[in-house]
């Protein structure tokens, strides 16, 4: 950096005014400090286990899970590990990737951000710092996340908007909305923006409606009504959750972090503060009354905030120049505890990673890996295919007031059931097939077809973490003499 020389030092990072070799040295930054994280032992969310079968089923029998078709989770994500794993690629370790690569752009959006009046390449530069060191940003970036690929379009999407590309915004905000339907918001926030031209909106909608069409139009054939998502039906009952959501917020961000972006927002261009707070409000406005809320609902917010945070420290570092001889000491000190904040957050998500106790369910799984001579049948089917390459049959088939020995005989005699993985986390399990819960070795005769037979459940292993229990149980049947 040079000295000011009476120049504002928002302009002042001249190492960087190339900003393709700087976009692949925060790439490259990002991307590692990442790839550090990666190896950290971790398992796939629940939710992943259905966007892992939506990618398998993609090309071959549709967008289904089990067999049913669905509508909860969007496409975009499901699509690009289905592309990926075509290219050969393992389908979790392909889901893990695009993430890590999603995430490692997001500090590069940052960074290509264009300069204004009170942001220059330093306010870039520290934002795209506070990006590649966003504490929840290193750990999700190896978890198989629609969130950060929805961040990603999302961001893109703005900064086609900031440079009045409508079209283009529209369009990669219609993606964003196929990632996540949250990416509407953001689409609802540039068009209130535009409300008085409409000729702008006009494009923007044109983009937008192309991209999210071929979703909406499968929706309407498949089931009868231009469905959005499954998801979106759960606001038809809404569930206050506003100060559990506004606590995960924090949790997710850190508290200075959130200071400095109110901060940046405040002393943004016209443009920005009114659309980058539109959507802020939406998006909080819909997770204060959502059923369900996690620190991971921060993360798309993640790049933008990082935007604002960089500009606000380098506007922190103007006034106090003018004000005090210390400032330069001042503002190391300032920076620091905002990175500060950061690493020991990273940190911490760490260390409950590290000292997790493994799943006992995947355990179970993997114990059975390869298992050629028959079927698996359990609660978690999709997490028996894709953690052991088991063949699953889903146990919640099992429909509540029929016999439960004579529907596993059924899997047994029927669909080859060879192991039932019971699990003690899950109510299905619990409630209607409790006579598993001691591992007891069991012997029932079953009437099927008019015939007699003797079913065994045969205890083979056990997996506990704690009070979570779960028992693999191999199948038999025989005619009964």
């Amino acid at each position: 950096m040079t000295k000011s020389r009476g120049r504002p030092i928002i302009v002042q990072v001249e190492a960087l005014k190339d900003k393709k070799v700087g976009c692949v040295l925060i790439f490259l930054f990002a991307f590692l400090l990442r790839v550090g994280f990666y190896f950290l032992p971790r398992e796939p969310n629940p939710d992943a286990y259905i966007i892992l079968e939506l990618a398998d089923n993609f090309f071959k029998s549709g967008y289904q899970v089990l067999g049913e078709p669905h509508t909860m989770f969007m496409p975009v994500l499901p699509l690009l590990i289905s592309i990926l794993h075509i290219a050969g690629l393992p389908s979790i370790f392909a889901g893990r990737v695009l993430s890590l690569a999603a995430s490692s752009l997001l500090p590069v959006l940052v960074f290509i951000w264009p300069d204004s009046g009170n942001r220059g390449s330093l306010a870039r530069f520290l934002g795209a710092l506070i990006a590649c060191f966003f504490g929840l940003d290193l750990i999700e970036s190896s978890y198989i996340s629609t969130e950060i690929i929805f961040a990603l379009f999302v961001m893109l999407g703005f900064l086609a908007f900031i440079k009045d590309r409508f079209f283009l915004a529209g369009l990669v905000l219609g993606i964003g909305f196929l990632s996540r339907p949250e990416a509407g918001l953001a689409f609802l926030a540039a068009a209130i923006f535009l409300w008085a031209k409409p000729g702008k909106i006009l494009w923007l909608g044109l983009g937008f409606i192309l991209a999210a069409s071929p979703w909406l139009t499968r929706n309407w054939l498949v089931f009868g009504r231009p469905d959005i998502s499954l998801y979106m039906t759960d606001l038809a009952n809404p569930v206050h959750s506003g100060p559990r959501f506004l606590y995960d917020i924090l949790r997710g961000t850190g508290p200075l972090i959130l200071i400095f972006s109110l901060l940046g927002l405040v002393w943004s261009g016209r443009r920005e503060k009114r659309v980058f707070s539109l959507y802020f409000v939406f998006y909080f406005a819909l997770h204060l009354f959502w059923w369900f809320t996690n620190p991971r609902f921060a993360e798309p917010l993640v790049p933008l905030l990082s935007l604002l945070s960089g500009s606000a420290l380098v506007q922190v570092l103007e006034k106090l120049k003018k004000r005090s001889s210390k400032a330069a000491a001042a503002m190391a000190l300032i920076i620091s505890a905002v990175f500060l904040e950061q690493l020991v957050m990273a940190a911490t998500w760490s260390s409950r990673l590290l000292h997790a106790k493994p799943d006992p369910f995947v355990q179970a799984c993997k114990l059975l890996t390869g298992e050629q001579s028959g079927k698996v049948l359990s609660s978690g089917p999709l997490v028996a295919k894709f953690q052991a390459g088991l063949l699953g049959l889903n146990l919640m088939d099992f429909k509540p007031g029929d016999d439960p020995h004579n529907f596993v005989l059924d899997k047994v005699l029927k669909d080859n059931a060879r192991y039932f993985i019971w699990d003690s986390s899950q109510l299905y399990d619990f409630n209607y097939f409790h006579y598993l819960y001691n591992g007891d070795q069991i012997k029932v005769m079953v009437n099927s077809d008019s015939r007699r037979f003797e079913l065994s459940y045969d205890f083979y292993r056990i997996f506990r973490s704690g009070n979570w229990t779960v028992y693999i149980y191999e199948l038999s049947a025989k005619p009964a003499g």
